[in-house]
């Protein structure tokens, strides 16, 4: 690894680490893919077969199982909660922030390192997306060492660094799949083309027959061992499914434009991407300059792979986050040493210094907006204090203190994420249908679903809950266990209400979606038609 203090590495380290740590203990698991992978690991954990994997008994196919295996261990250690569900998420959060330090201390200078290690520590998105029990943390991590590793090789004709990057896209298939190739070898391959270094020479110099195998030795045979034990179904759901039919098709609705991608980057990074127009024109400008070129066709890579994707999510493009904090690194560094025009740095940081004044007043206009969540509206109290660092920040400009400035800008940003992931998100958690339900409910009852149900449900029983998928189904299980919670959504409902004289016990809307969770009891087992 980079040559440099280890005081250095491991603040860096400590202060990321705190970041992505802080409360992940505290909102339920609730969010559909949290609750499918924080279950699936628990049963993989207590079933003899920890190659296939399942959530409520049945085969799931949505994702290789690294992030699973990590859980496992996190259980093992501090149970089946949601501490040891986003534990690794958060260390591998802070174990990319300082991969990202490292290589650019390494590859430029201290300075840009440490904008850059702020530019992700600062950033909600970047925090947000290692708090949670799902597969991108493990992915971003691994698609970020290979990246840089690769470009280590490079630069310094270094095999060991190069087989580092093919071990690490191993890794990443296990993680989530051939997007771990594609990423770096997309970005690999549009390098040699743009440094105009298409040769077989430079081909070769990345080592790719060795390379690959490398990768495959390590990824392949769990994919083999499940397509064996599942006669190929989980590979055909896998594949086809959540890879091929993601990229042509949107799926559970999360479609968009070509610019919807473009968009979830400025606001994922902020505050840095306020800067995010000097970055690339700094960056074309140096393009002379090796490791910077790659970050950077690594950031676009990503940004415009999944902008041609039909499926459309804020986690894809968070891959592209460590290579755009280098450019980001790279500029500001050049802002604050006086290499650069001061004129846009000023522009962009009072345009910043203007959105924390309006954030206060977005959220409490934001929680008015749904009649739920308007008692919480006291909490824009909170976020006050962004007002604040506005006008430290608008008198440090007035005095030309560019850096203060600029640490004011990140400081802030850090606050706010703080605010919004220890106060703000636990109170609107607390109204979550699930917690309310199960706060309410006998959960020693037998359980059973129609159709489709909020997966949290089984995360927090931490047992199978029976499925019924026909209104027959329904009237054999229901007269089998005559004291079982029927659970359905909304859409679903009226097909129950129709058919049986069932009680209503529980209706209430989803958080972030706009169905509810209906639940009944027995009351009449005599159907109305």
């Amino acid at each position: 690894m980079p040559n440099l203090k280890i005081n250095n590495a491991v603040f860096i380290f400590f202060i990321a680490f705190v970041i992505c740590i802080q409360n992940i203990w505290g909102p339920d698991i609730y969010i559909l893919d949290e609750a499918k992978n924080a279950t699936c690991a628990r049963e993989l954990m207590e079933s003899n077969d920890h190659i296939v994997p399942t959530f409520n008994g049945q085969l799931r196919t949505d994702k290789p199982p690294l992030h699973y295996y990590f859980m496992m261990v996190s259980y093992k250690i501090f149970g089946v909660n949601e501490f040891g569900s986003r534990f690794f998420s958060a260390l591998f959060g802070a174990l990319t922030v300082l991969i990202t330090y490292l290589f650019a201390r390494k590859l430029l200078n201290r300075s840009v390192a440490f904008i850059a290690a702020l530019a992700l520590v600062s950033s909600l998105h970047f925090a947000l997306q290692f708090h949670l029990a799902v597969p991108d943390p493990f992915l971003v991590f691994f698609t970020t060492l290979a990246g840089f590793a690769f470009i280590d090789g490079y630069i310094n004709q270094d095999r060991r660094f190069t087989y580092l990057a093919y071990a690490s896209i191993g890794f990443g298939i296990l993680a989530k799949g051939p997007i771990a190739i594609a990423l770096p070898g997309f970005a690999v391959l549009l390098f040699i083309l743009l440094s105009r270094n298409f040769n077989l020479k430079t081909i070769f110099g990345f080592r790719p027959v060795s390379g690959l195998m490398l990768s495959f030795l390590i990824a392949l045979p769990w994919y083999i061992l499940v397509g064996l034990k599942t006669d190929g179904a989980w590979i055909k759901g896998f594949l086809f499914d959540h890879n091929i039919n993601r990229f042509s098709d949107p799926q559970e609705g999360h479609g968009g434009t070509f610019f919807t991608t473009w968009i979830f980057v400025l606001v994922g990074m902020l505050p840095g991407s306020v800067f995010i127009i000097q970055c690339y024109r700094n960056w074309w400008k140096e393009r002379g300059n090796t490791f910077l070129f790659f970050c950077g066709i690594f950031a676009s890579v990503v940004i415009v792979f999944f902008s041609l994707a039909d499926t459309r999510l804020p986690n894809y493009t968070v891959p592209a986050y460590p290579f755009l904090a280098i450019l980001f690194g790279a500029y500001l560094n050049k802002s604050l040493n006086g290499e650069k025009s001061i004129k846009w740095f000023k522009f962009s940081l009072i345009v910043l210094f203007i959105i924390y004044l309006i954030i206060p007043f977005s959220i409490y206009f934001g929680l008015g907006a749904d009649t739920r969540f308007m008692h919480l509206q006291s909490l824009s109290v909170y976020f006050s204090i962004m007002g604040l660092f506005a006008l430290a920040g608008f008198y440090q400009l007035w005095k030309g203190k560019k850096s203060k400035a600029l640490g004011i800008a990140a400081t802030g940003f850090i606050v706010f994420s703080s605010l919004l992931l220890n106060v703000a998100y636990p109170k609107v958690n607390q109204l979550n249908p699930v917690h309310a339900f199960l706060e309410e409910a006998d959960t020693t009852r037998p359980m059973i679903y129609f159709q489709r149900m909020n997966p949290a449900i089984v995360f927090h029983l931490k047992r199978v809950v029976d499925h019924a998928e026909t209104i027959d189904q329904v009237k054999s299980m229901m007269e089998a266990d005559p004291d079982a919670y029927l659970i359905t959504r909304s859409d679903y409902a009226d097909e129950i209400r129709s058919n049986f004289n069932f009680r209503e016990v529980f209706n209430e809307r989803e958080l972030f979606e706009p169905k509810e969770i209906v639940v009944f009891e027995r009351q009449s087992f005599i159907p109305k038609h």
